[in-house]
């Protein structure tokens, strides 16, 4: 026999006048929600009557019991939330600390997408012994850093959130970034600026004039009047000029030979 909406609430939902609540006399899961097969479907009690009284529910959203029993199917009793606003109305959200007896602070407290609750010390002690067991060093008490620098004054920075970073390695990341930029990215030769430097007409004019204009002072004009005057030739250098103007005149004497023969053949 296939299930109707009728049939569902006249065999397994139980009405109490004082509270308004419609007990479901079903199947429970776990957690205490009603649960049944409707339509070949596996459905949730709640969510099944207050999707065929009412209206279909979105995705992102879940259905919260005002009544705070978890066994209700009265759709008037149901609210939609998200999961987070589901959590804070809770029961989970009564207790002030965690099991550990850590409370929950702003600072000690993560909320999760779904609204679940994580203390952060609890993590963090955690983590703690992991490292231990493992045999690593807790971060704190590390005096390299993961490639082996040591963590000196020179050679770390503190961030703003307390945790330590080697410069070394941040040097190293950022050439790396740098090549692989450049390797994507080539950059165009570049030439030394006065290559394709250009005058202006009025730089070029008072250049001239400068040169035109330009007179020596006394003392270099004697300096260099004596190295003209004291200019001394060796005897080895006055051989070669005189072999080289020889051999010169040689060479235009038998070109003139060479030409007067060929007139004369002609």
């Amino acid at each position: 026999m296939t299930n109707t909406i009728e049939s569902i609430l006249a065999k397994f939902v139980l009405p109490v006048t004082e509270s308004g609540c419609w007990i479901w006399m079903g199947c429970l899961t776990p957690e205490g929600y009603g649960v049944v097969h409707f339509e070949n479907k596996r459905w949730l009690a709640h969510r099944l009557l207050y999707t065929y009284l009412i209206g279909s529910m979105p995705k992102h959203l879940v259905s919260d019991h005002l009544c705070r029993v978890r066994c209700c199917v009265n759709p008037r009793h149901l609210e939609l939330v998200t999961p987070a606003a589901n959590v804070d109305r809770g029961l989970a959200k009564k207790h002030s600390a965690c099991s550990q007896g850590h409370a929950y602070t702003p600072e000690n407290l993560y909320v999760k997408k779904d609204g679940s609750q994580i203390c952060k010390r609890c993590r963090v002690e955690y983590m703690r012994r992991s490292h231990a067991w493992l045999g690593n060093p807790a971060a704190k008490d590390r005096i390299h850093c993961p490639q082996g620098h040591p963590y000196s004054p020179e050679n770390t920075f503190i961030t703003k959130q307390g945790y330590r970073l080697c410069r070394e390695c941040g040097r190293k990341k950022h050439r790396e970034w740098s090549r692989r930029r450049n390797a994507a990215n080539p950059k165009p030769p570049q030439y030394p600026s006065f290559l394709g430097r250009k005058h202006s007409a009025e730089s070029k004019a008072q250049m001239s004039a400068a040169a035109l204009g330009r007179k020596h002072s006394q003392e270099t004009r004697e300096k260099m009047s004596q190295s003209r005057k004291g200019r001394i030739v060796s005897e080895e250098t006055r051989a070669k000029i005189s072999e080289a103007h020889k051999n010169r005149l040689l060479r235009k004497a038998i070109q003139k030979t060479d030409l007067e023969k060929n007139d004369a053949v002609a």
